[in-house]
């Protein structure tokens, strides 16, 4: 009996050593090919293509021997995705608190590399209207669908002083409205679809690269927002590959300031380069 149990004990201990090393072994093996990773895949949307494939970044990578593949998407989530399924290792395009909003709804821990690639401003748009004073009452708005470009909308009417919002919501959605002096009607639609609206609505929120990206001009701005440093947005990529080599090459391309002085020239307003300005999470 003490022989058989004596069997049994070494068993167990040979079964959970190689276990042990098994899952070591698998843990090592993901991490060695995430950092001999040569192609890095970054999805964008059309817009911000040229982005993606900027000289200066580019041009980084390759001298340490990685090439850039641009593959472009519809949207974001879409891209978000294809970073869980692991067919694409990272994405340039949200903003951290979209990518917030996400993890939270979809239950997942994507991370947002620093430093940031660039920021996205945001504005108040009609092609009626010049100035804020002039949009009437009972005025039609168009606020994305999406939870954080709703809330950023709502909160810039609200720093107009246009709306009055319920205190302490992160996310205000147009049930958050709790006074509306001038009788505005807020209308929701896809995001994609903000800019397309104005020529049928009195204004329109959104971040300002969509109303370049839709053939729209700076005549069309009547104000915006000064929240700048708190929608940054760099590149995401699952967790596990946060510190990866590759993913720490990314980042440090793309952080140069040779690298945010040419997205400039290539958005011409439509995104703030990243370069040295600080943010605020």
């Amino acid at each position: 009996m003490k022989n058989r149990l004596k069997k049994a004990l070494i068993i167990s201990v040979v079964l959970a050593m190689t276990v042990g090393m098994t899952a070591c072994g698998s843990k090592s093996s993901e991490e060695n090919k995430n950092n001999e990773k040569k192609t890095i895949k970054i999805g964008s949307i059309a817009y911000n293509q040229d982005e993606v494939l900027v000289e200066p970044a580019v041009e980084k990578l390759k001298e340490e021997g990685y090439e850039v593949k641009s593959l472009v998407f519809e949207n974001a989530t879409v891209m978000n995705e294809a970073i869980q399924e692991g067919s694409l290792d990272a994405t340039l395009h949200e903003h951290k608190p979209f990518l917030d909003a996400y993890n939270e709804s979809k239950g997942t821990d994507l991370v947002m590399l620093k430093p940031y690639v660039h920021y996205n401003q945001f504005s108040l748009l009609s092609d009626k209207y010049k100035k804020v004073e002039d949009i009437p009452d009972g005025a039609e708005i168009v606020v994305s669908d999406d939870s954080a470009n709703q809330a950023r909308g709502l909160l810039f009417l609200q720093e107009l002083g246009l709306i009055k919002l319920t205190d302490g919501v992160e996310f205000p959605t147009t049930l958050d409205i709790v006074e509306n002096p001038h009788n505005f009607k807020i209308t929701v639609v896809a995001h994609h679809q903000v800019v397309k609206s104005l020529p049928d609505v009195d204004a329109a929120l959104t971040s300002t690269f969509l109303l370049y990206s839709n053939g729209g001009t700076k005549d069309e701005i009547v104000a915006t927002s000064d929240d700048l440093n708190q929608y940054g947005v760099g590149f995401v990529v699952a967790k596990k590959n946060a510190d990866s080599d590759w993913a720490k090459a990314l980042a440090e391309a793309y952080g140069t300031k040779e690298a945010s002085d040419a997205i400039g020239k290539i958005f011409n307003g439509g995104y703030v380069p990243g370069y040295g300005i600080k943010p605020a999470k």
